[in-house]
């Protein structure tokens, strides 16, 4: 159980482990859901809301690092698994090593999902702010 910044609740939580790694860092998350069930987990540049039925929301943005996210596994490790059995997962960003990088936020958050693919839960997003 956990409050987002707008004191939303969510059942399902996220936090970052350094919520400001350096570039050349590795940034990792630490999730917490419903014991084994599938996840799928997706970072963007903004937390503007990817709008779903019933009046839920996935609170990142369809953009390019969305996309960047769901498809590049050797850059973001792990974003898509099954929660252990004590309904905990680990996942990772390799942050590269370019200075134009430092300052640039972007927002992770994942849904968890039944066998049959029915989305179950939303997380909260994790803030992330680049350093130098």
């Amino acid at each position: 159980q956990c409050f987002a910044d707008d004191w939303k609740y969510y059942s399902a939580c996220l936090y970052a482990k350094n919520a400001k790694p350096g570039t050349g860092a590795t940034l990792e998350l630490i999730a917490r859901g419903q014991a084994g069930a599938a996840y799928q987990a997706g970072s963007s540049l903004s937390r503007t809301g990817i709008p779903l039925p019933q009046g839920r929301s996935i609170p990142l943005a369809s953009d390019l690092l969305l996309l960047a996210s769901l498809n590049l596994p050797s850059v973001f490790r792990d974003f898509s698994g099954v929660f252990d059995s004590n309904g905990d997962a680990t996942f990772e960003v390799d942050i590269p090593n370019e200075s134009a990088l430092k300052g640039v936020v972007f927002y992770t958050s994942f849904v968890t999902l039944a066998s049959n693919g029915r989305l179950l839960e939303i997380s909260n997003d994790a803030q992330v702010e680049i350093k130098g």
